[in-house]
């Protein structure tokens, strides 16, 4: 039977350093990860990047056992920038 209550967790830099372990015991199972961003919020000339902890986040969630996910977190202002954001490769 298919366990339809499994528990995860969404994580970027903006959590720290995690746990990953603990996270596990708890009951984590899955974590959807973020791995590049748009355009910060807080400095205008970064744009298009990668996540500071998105390779240690991976790292520490896979080694436990749980499943990841990554995503990309859209900042878009218009479709120009959409498309931008999108033809990027990190």
């Amino acid at each position: 039977m298919i366990d339809t209550n499994l528990r995860g967790v969404d994580v970027s830099s903006y959590q720290g350093r995690i746990d990953w372990s603990a996270a596990y015991a708890d009951g984590i199972r899955f974590a959807m990860i973020k791995a590049t961003q748009g355009r910060s919020l807080t400095d205008a000339n970064l744009r298009n990047f990668t996540d500071s902890r998105f390779h240690e986040n991976v790292v520490g969630a896979s080694g436990t056992g749980m499943v990841c996910g990554a995503y990309h977190y859209l900042t878009a202002l218009n479709e120009a920038e959409a498309a931008e954001e999108a033809a990027v490769e990190v």
